[in-house]
């Protein structure tokens, strides 16, 4: 099903297509579907004025298993199964960079800044040393929550910690409700920047933006 858009044009190109053919609505469904089951079961673990243990202990970690291909408990009870999924050696695996990039969004948005900064994510890079896709997606994952959580200080140029807003548009609009804000794009083939720094004085209604580029 997956493949549809690209057969539709099988005589062109990916970097013709793009960024257009991720739009398509087959390919979208996925994102979709990833984020709308995330929330449901963020919903259904959270308790009431904060965010519950389960939510974290039983559906993020599973989820965050899924990335980092490593053990899962059992058959991952509350784990997406929709392109997620337990493999014959018991580690949780994703069926595609799709999914892969919208679980991504989820967390960033719905967890700690920190997600991506435990010890387990640079072990991973070991595993996936050979594939250079999920390498790459793994070490924008850190470097992102890596600044997001502690800042930037380079001689004259400095950062402050702050929220991330992820988004999934070629473009964002600044928000003067989050005057320090990470904006991140979670839409891997956008090539302009990798995250946008933007600190907004609400008195005056300037801004000041620093935008990030992973190489």
């Amino acid at each position: 099903m997956l493949l549809k858009p690209f057969v539709m044009h099988h005589k062109k190109t990916l970097k013709s297509l793009e960024p257009q053919i991720w739009e398509d609505e087959v390919l979208e469904s996925v994102r979709k579907q990833t984020i709308n089951f995330a929330k449901a079961k963020k919903d259904q673990l959270q308790c009431t004025m904060y965010v519950c243990p389960r939510f974290c202990d039983e559906f993020v970690e599973q989820m965050c298993n899924c990335l980092l291909d490593v053990q899962i408990a059992g058959f991952g009870p509350y784990m997406d199964h929709h392109y997620f999924y337990v493999d014959s050696k018991g580690n949780g695996c994703y069926s595609c960079g799709l999914a892969r990039q919208a679980i991504t969004e989820f967390l960033l948005i719905n967890t700690e800044k920190s997600i991506f900064l435990g010890a387990e994510w640079y072990d991973t890079l070991i595993t996936f040393k050979n594939n250079p896709s999920v390498t790459s997606f793994i070490v924008e994952q850190i470097v992102i929550s890596r600044i997001a959580s502690a800042g930037l200080c380079l001689e004259k140029f400095h950062i402050l910690a702050a929220q991330i807003f992820a988004f999934n548009t070629p473009t964002v609009q600044l928000s003067i409700d989050k005057p320090h804000t990470y904006y991140v794009p979670v839409q891997f083939n956008l090539n302009a920047i990798d995250f946008l720094f933007a600190s907004i004085d609400p008195k005056t209604k300037t801004d000041c933006a620093d935008p990030g580029y992973y190489c």
